[in-house]
């Protein structure tokens, strides 16, 4: 059979969906601004890592690695403050918090000329950097519809790129037009100024909703399949959720059904059963139910390929 005709106008529609979400919902506007914020503070540390060895540390690429290990372990420190947001509605004090960490790293290193309080100065950076990053994408999450998120985060991640861009362009400028002190001084005023700015447009258009449930949440973090997982998924899992309850004795999924779903035992005990032989039984905390999403997305994917 000839291929169905494409309709080209509801092809570009769905291309610019996510913009056009922007252009619905103020708040995202402010969100992804601040999101793509942090990419300003990515493309100044690129630059300034060697820029700053040479200038203030006399120079040597191991000067230089101390630093981006530094900004490392910052943005380590950075990621695991931004666990909070699962349990916290309040993003203001995060994004507050990433701007005192990123500018006032970035004035400092305006006096600093030693490698001690350069290293700390430098985690400060990562760790304010990250803290811009990973909230924007809880908060982007929380706000964004569901059946445009994809597209949300792409014109995120597209702008993030642009701004890490900027960021090594604007401290390469400055550096060659002034002093290094200076241009720090310049970008750590630009960063305050405009992340306060847009954490007050936040707040005037209302950034903070109901949290997922805690419960959930505290049991899905238990969960070795879910552990590993950084906050924005796991307050998505957690949102997605659906509790309910079984009598003692009913069957919530019997051999050789079509599983739909990944349980996870929260409260008393699941018997497992094959062939009417007991298997196990799986206390709180314990979960079933993948093996055979992956069985039928196996087989979703076969008969596709038919």
């Amino acid at each position: 059979e000839p291929p169905p005709a494409v309709d080209a106008g509801g092809v570009v529609g769905e291309v610019f969906a996510g913009f056009a979400a922007l252009r619905a919902y103020p708040r995202l506007r402010a969100l992804i601004v601040l999101g793509a914020s942090a990419g300003l503070v990515n493309g100044v540390g690129d630059v300034i890592f060697v820029t700053f060895a040479d200038a203030r540390l006399d120079g040597g690429s191991d000067r230089a690695g101390w630093l981006a290990a530094a900004y490392g372990v910052g943005s380590i420190i950075g990621a695991v403050g931004t666990t909070r947001l699962v349990r916290s509605a309040k993003v203001q004090r995060q994004y507050v918090a990433a701007a005192a960490f990123a500018g006032a790293s970035l004035a400092a290193l305006a006096a600093v000329g030693q490698l001690a309080p350069a290293l700390i100065a430098f985690a400060a950076m990562g760790t304010g950097e990250t803290l811009l990053r990973l909230t924007s994408s809880v908060t982007v999450q929380r706000h964004a519809p569901p059946e445009l998120l994809a597209r949300v985060f792409g014109i995120l991640e597209g702008l993030s790129m642009a701004t890490i861009a900027l960021g090594s362009l604007a401290i390469t400028v400055l550096v060659t037009s002034t002093t290094l002190g200076r241009s720090l001084v310049i970008l750590a005023v630009l960063l305050v100024v405009f992340v306060l700015f847009n954490v007050f447009r936040l707040r005037r258009h209302g950034v903070d909703i109901p949290l997922a449930d805690e419960a959930i949440v505290d049991r899905l973090i238990a969960d070795p399949l879910f552990a590993p997982l950084a906050a924005p998924p796991i307050e998505r899992l957690a949102r997605s959720a659906e509790p309910f309850s079984v009598k003692a004795g009913e069957v919530v999924v019997a051999q050789g059904e079509i599983g739909d779903r990944y349980y996870l035992v929260v409260d008393g005990a699941a018997d497992v059963s094959i062939d009417g032989s007991h298997i196990r039984r799986l206390a709180p905390g314990q979960s079933f139910g993948e093996i055979c999403l992956l069985y039928t997305s196996d087989a979703a994917d076969e008969r596709s390929s038919v």
